[in-house]
């Protein structure tokens, strides 16, 4: 008899690496981008445990030292994992950060369970849906055709090095780089369009963003400023995607300006 299909609550505290801080009150929870881990937030996770905080960043299902997921997942599996992943540590954040893909997962989060924060930091956030540019529908008729040309005899060992560099051409190399139940999440993934469940979104947010980021536009910063209700947006000048790890310093001081903010509310209220 075949065993059931685990859902993202049956997904076990076990198959989850993740990176936590000395334990200090409050919280500040951490979803990482595509591609990325919770080994990239070392330095964050050192500023903000310096600034007296806890920190907790795991390594999502499939990437860093953590289990792929046993299905492909989409956005909303992803956010009932992180609800789990915070029941089972008996974990109520003060604040969570989502970076780009970790940023998708943080709304739908919150869009679900909006009890489980104060704040919100959107970092560099993927999960507006655009339409294809011209130069990516050329290039995905391109990849159908290369299929064929590099099946020839003498020509497929030249495949892997013509896919590389057309995805990472039309800003797809994340695409390229998965395989197997990793690549069809990443297509289900990118299917889900956050904008429509953002009205009626209550939760305080910083938005914080690079105006040289190439993967995720300026432009959708500003969107997601507009769709946000009381957001504040914060622009980096000269810092690209990878904000957290290119300017850590002035990315932790306004993360702790926010969450003091957010503790001064509440003492307020």
């Amino acid at each position: 008899m075949t065993e059931p299909t685990p859902t993202p609550s049956q997904y076990l505290i076990s198959n989850t690496h993740y990176r936590r801080s000395q334990p200090a009150l409050p919280t500040i929870f951490i979803l990482h981008g595509w591609g990325s881990s919770s080994e990239r937030w070392g330095g964050v996770i050192e500023e903000l445990a310096r600034a007296g905080y806890e920190v907790l960043v795991p390594d999502l299902p499939g990437f860093g030292q953590s289990v792929p997921p046993p299905v492909p997942w989409n956005v909303e599996e992803y956010a009932a994992w992180a609800h789990t992943f915070l029941e089972a540590l008996n974990v109520h954040p003060r604040l969570i950060i989502g970076h780009s893909f970790g940023g998708r997962v943080a709304l739908r989060l919150l869009q679900t369970h909006p009890e489980r924060t104060s704040g919100l930091v959107l970092c560099a956030s993927s999960g507006l849906k655009h339409a294809k540019t011209l130069k990516q529908r050329v290039a995905y008729g391109a990849a159908k055709v290369g299929n064929l040309f590099f099946s020839l005899p003498g020509l497929s060992a030249l495949r892997a090095f013509a896919r590389r560099v057309l995805y990472r051409s039309i800003g797809e190399y994340d695409y390229f780089r998965t395989s197997g139940i990793m690549r069809e999440t990443f297509q289900r993934v990118n299917e889900h369009d956050i904008a429509p469940g953002l009205e009626g979104f209550t939760c305080p947010t910083l938005i914080l963003w690079g105006d040289q980021d190439k993967a995720t536009p300026l432009a959708d910063a500003h969107r997601f400023h507009a769709l946000i209700s009381g957001s504040r947006l914060e622009i980096f000048p000269g810092a690209g995607h990878r904000l957290p790890y290119e300017r850590t310093a002035e990315f932790c001081k306004s993360v702790t300006t926010f969450a003091k903010e957010l503790d001064g509310a509440q003492r307020n209220s």
